[in-house]
């Protein structure tokens, strides 16, 4: 089973995605919401992380002070190409908006870096 964690404050876009059946058709995913948590050692027993975007560069910017590795997928309702760039220069894997694109989101599901951060 793969374990992904949500990290969002707006909780009716954390929905919308929890709510797309890609979730069910993709394979075995955990799926846990969070809080921020400065323990990057506490994150990183999961393959992959979908953070909204404050919270998801604040945490890459802890993960690249601290030379971590961490699968961050950054997530925002817009469409904001500076903190794409600076997600990716950080190291996050992508950045998706809402509406979701179930394609895209089976494609990270689905991705060889999650299946390899699990040893699959």
């Amino acid at each position: 089973m793969y374990s992904v964690l949500l990290l969002f404050d707006d909780k009716q876009l954390e929905s919308e995605l929890r709510s797309l059946t890609v979730w069910g058709e993709v394979g075995s995913f955990e799926m846990t919401s969070g809080s921020y948590a400065t323990d990057l050692d506490g994150l990183a027993g999961h393959e992959l992380i979908i953070a909204e975007k404050a919270k998801g560069l604040e945490l890459l910017h802890a993960a690249h002070r601290q030379r971590r590795e961490l699968r961050v997928e950054l997530c925002s309702r817009d469409r904001d190409f500076e903190s794409a760039r600076l997600g990716i220069v950080l190291g996050a894997y992508d950045y998706i908006t809402a509406p979701f694109d179930p394609m895209q989101i089976h494609s990270i599901l689905t991705s060889k870096f999650v299946k390899k951060a699990a040893g699959k």
